[in-house]
C-alpha cells in the first residue's frame, strides 16, 4: 500500500509543482514613468544590460541584469532610486492602482503586493541578491503607502532589515 502512494506522490508532485510555479504568468510594467526611469538608468550605469519590470499576483518585481560591476556602491546606489521610485505617488497611482489592482482586484483588506528588487550582477542568469519590502501601510488607509521597511538578502543567510 505504501508503495502505490508513493509513486502517486511521484507522479503528482511534480504536476502541482509545476502548476504551482510554471503557471504564472508575469506582466510587463510600461508606464511614462517606468520607461523614463529606465532610460535614465541606463544612461547613469553602463553596466545595466537589462531591467525588467513586472508583475504577478501578490508580487512587483524590478530586475537588474548587469555585468562588469566594480563593488557593490553602484547596486546600492541603483536600489536607493529604485526605492524612490517605489514610493513615489506616480509610481503608486499609476503602476499599484493604475495597472496592478485593475488585473489583480484588491481584497477587503486592501492587500498591497510585495516588493523585490533583484539583482544579477554577473549577468549569468542567476540572482546575487535583493532588496524586498511589504507594504507597511496602516489599516484601512490607503494612502500610507510606504515600502518604508526594507530587507537586504543575499540568499545564503537571512534576510537583514536595513537602516
Amino acid at each position: 500500500m505504501n508503495h502505490l502512494k508513493n509513486k502517486a506522490l511521484m507522479i503528482f508532485m511534480p504536476i502541482v509543482l509545476i502548476c504551482l510555479f510554471g503557471c504564472t504568468t508575469h506582466t510587463k510594467v510600461e508606464t511614462s514613468q517606468t520607461s523614463e526611469f529606465e532610460k535614465d538608468l541606463r544612461s547613469q550605469y553602463k553596466e545595466i544590460k537589462k531591467i525588467i519590470i513586472q508583475y504577478a499576483p501578490t508580487q512587483i518585481q524590478i530586475i537588474y541584469y548587469m555585468e562588469n560591476v566594480k563593488d557593490d556602491t553602484e547596486s546600492e546606489r541603483i536600489f536607493r532610486q529604485t526605492k524612490a521610485l517605489i514610493q513615489s505617488k506616480k509610481f503608486q497611482d499609476e503602476v499599484i492602482q493604475g495597472s496592478y489592482f485593475k488585473k489583480y482586484p484588491q481584497a477587503d483588506d486592501w492587500e498591497y503586493p510585495h516588493i523585490s528588487v533583484n539583482f544579477d550582477v554577473n549577468n549569468d542568469g542567476e540572482f546575487d541578491f535583493e532588496y524586498s519590502s511589504l507594504n507597511n501601510k496602516q489599516e484601512n488607509n490607503q494612502e500610507n503607502v510606504q515600502y518604508a521597511v526594507w530587507y537586504y538578502w543575499d540568499y545564503k543567510s537571512t534576510p537583514v532589515p536595513l537602516p
